[in-house]
């Protein structure tokens, strides 16, 4: 059997340094791109249930102050009666706090900050910048049976 000669390529088996690294490189990227994707999904679903949570206890406040005559002071006032079951903090971590004035219930909890700006799409949101994060609030008013009869027979009376 001939030896072969200087320069001349012995046949491969295996894989070089070089294309070893270079393959674990590409997967980093395409795991870190794959994982901050779903950091971002879970966020968003983070904050689609701190909305909903939040205009759960804005009903159930308004209930609250319907039958109570005054508004609550925590949502843990509202179980069992007005909710099934009291839900305090927000899946961030934060606390949902109850601010009732005149005739309508405002919730509040904080964020991490530009999540709500970058994610959520829905109008009864207000947000507020801030430092550590951002506060969201979702404000529900009481319904005035009376000047919604009002309206309805203005609308009826104008169309005839």
């Amino acid at each position: 059997m001939l030896e072969p000669r200087l320069g001349q390529e012995r046949s491969k088996k295996g894989y070089s340094l070089l294309e070893v690294i270079a393959v674990v490189a590409i997967v980093g990227v395409l795991l870190s791109m794959v994982l901050a994707s779903y950091r971002t999904r879970v966020d968003k679903a983070r904050l689609e249930e701190s909305v909903n949570e939040m205009m759960s206890i804005a009903q159930a406040s308004l209930d609250f102050y319907n039958s109570q005559g005054y508004w609550p002071m925590s949502p843990s006032d509202l179980s069992p009666t007005y909710m099934y079951e009291a839900v305090t903090s927000s899946p961030f971590g934060g606390k949902y706090q109850i601010n009732g004035l005149n005739n309508m219930a405002t919730i509040s909890t904080i964020v991490p900050s530009g999540l709500a700006q970058n994610y959520y799409q829905g109008t009864l949101l207000q947000i507020l910048p801030g430092a550590s994060g951002d506060t969201i609030s979702v404000t529900q008013r009481l319904h005035n049976e009376f000047s919604g009869r009002l309206e309805y027979e203005k609308k009826y009376t104008y169309q005839q």
